[in-house]
């Protein structure tokens, strides 16, 4: 299978491909500098030979109580902490397979968050989708849509059941 581990300075990132060039160019051109900066965070999947071959990134997000539905936002103070998912993406060669990578990828990464989120509290969990194939993708796997175009939640309640583990 694959090695997860957080970014680190000399991993060869000119050879991964996505498919999607703003994704591939982020990571190739930013992600070590969100992860010096303290903004984000990026955790990078290694194949066997140690190249790259899926990455996502997150950060610790605030969002307003009104920009979510309102049975999330109702009790919740006027900004509401959280963690955006920011990047997830999967190289162009697995993707489509079998084992289902992107799903496990998406799995990895909720993890993640949702350990993130036990240390440091939050209520959601957002993404702000790519493209419109992104939306569909997240929804099937349980984000639901927020006020803000192509932007979904999940609670991490939800993702603790869906992980099956307890929260918090």
């Amino acid at each position: 299978m694959f090695f997860a581990e957080p970014l680190r300075e000399d991993h060869d990132l000119s050879s991964f491909s996505s498919g999607n060039d703003e994704l591939d160019m982020w990571l190739q051109d930013s992600a070590w500098n969100a992860t010096r900066a303290g903004t984000a965070r990026t955790q990078v999947w290694l194949d066997a030979d140690g190249a790259v071959v899926a990455y996502y990134a997150s950060a610790p997000h605030l969002i307003s109580r009104e920009e979510l539905p309102k049975k999330v936002g109702r009790g919740a103070p006027p900004v509401v902490p959280g963690y955006l998912l920011a990047k997830l993406a999967l190289s162009s060669e697995l993707q489509g397979h079998p084992d289902r990578y992107g799903s496990v990828l998406l799995v990895d990464a909720l993890t993640w968050v949702l350990e993130a989120a036990r240390q440091a509290g939050g209520k959601v969990v957002l993404v702000d989708a790519i493209d419109d194939a992104a939306v569909g993708y997240y929804e099937h796997h349980g984000f639901k849509p927020t006020p803000i175009e192509r932007r979904l939640y999940m609670k991490f309640s939800d993702v603790a059941a869906s992980l099956d583990v307890p929260w918090p």
